[in-house]
């Protein structure tokens, strides 16, 4: 049997996907910079909520940063929204971006999130 050497995740059945993504920052300075920065990014964070990009939002245990539960229509436009997190550009935090493919959820789920 030969690997898949696609970028792409296989779909199996008939489950539509739902592209969300993962968000995690990482301080790349100390927990106090991002004090001394934080209604910039809490700002930043509930417009983002406002528009509906951000679902979810909240600092990391252990705190070296946060997790944000997103969604864009590609990688690209969810690029473009993380570098326009005042953090980013003042050089307090970097972001990991996760693309998720997500297939299996419950069904109040769609009417949270629609397609």
């Amino acid at each position: 049997m030969s690997e898949s050497t696609s970028s792409q995740p296989r779909i199996f059945g008939s489950d539509v996907p739902k592209t969300l993504f993962v968000l995690r920052h990482h301080f790349q300075k100390s927990p106090q910079a991002f004090e001394d920065a934080y209604k910039g990014h809490r700002a930043y964070i509930e417009r983002n909520m406002a528009e509906g990009t951000f679902l979810l939002a909240g600092p990391a245990v252990p705190w070296d940063g946060g997790i944000i539960l997103a969604r864009a229509v590609d990688r690209a436009e969810m690029e473009a929204v993380v570098a326009t997190d005042p953090l980013v550009d003042a050089g307090i935090t970097k972001y990991d971006v996760t693309e998720w493919k997500t297939t299996i959820r419950r069904q109040e789920f769609d009417a949270i999130i629609p397609a």
